[in-house]
């Protein structure tokens, strides 16, 4: 009987690990800079990654609730479309980003748009 509960106990325990590290492992990508992208753009060609930069001065551009704007690390820069709803307040030129989506013909079809906040307050 006893043998029973345990067999039972180390299911269920595998079942709750495997549950707990499939979300966690799906959370956790590393975030690329467009440099990064640009080198590996035959390995992430049509999958899902994270770029994070720079929103480009005077890139964005807003159409038809499309959002056009490039991201940059100071290297290099991609182009950026996003069409999935509205950005958040922090986004604005000259602000950090991250997105998420997938990179296809030199252009990151975005699926979400991250702003950084600054991490400390800096009164005006």
């Amino acid at each position: 009987m006893r043998k029973k509960y345990l067999i039972g106990l180390f299911v269920i325990l595998g079942a709750f690990s495997y549950l707990v590290w499939a979300s966690f492992s799906a959370s956790f990508q590393y975030a690329l800079t467009p440099t990064e992208l640009i080198a590996k753009q035959g390995e992430y060609a049509g999958k899902s990654a994270k770029v994070s930069g720079i929103v480009e001065e005077g890139s964005i551009v807003f159409s038809g609730g499309e959002y056009r704007f490039n991201i940059t690390d100071g290297s290099n820069k991609i182009a950026v479309h996003y069409n999935k709803g509205t950005v958040p307040n922090m986004f604005r030129e000259g602000g950090d980003v991250v997105v998420g989506g997938t990179f296809s013909n030199g252009v990151f079809e975005a699926r979400e748009v991250l702003a950084k906040c600054a991490s400390k307050y800096v009164p005006k």
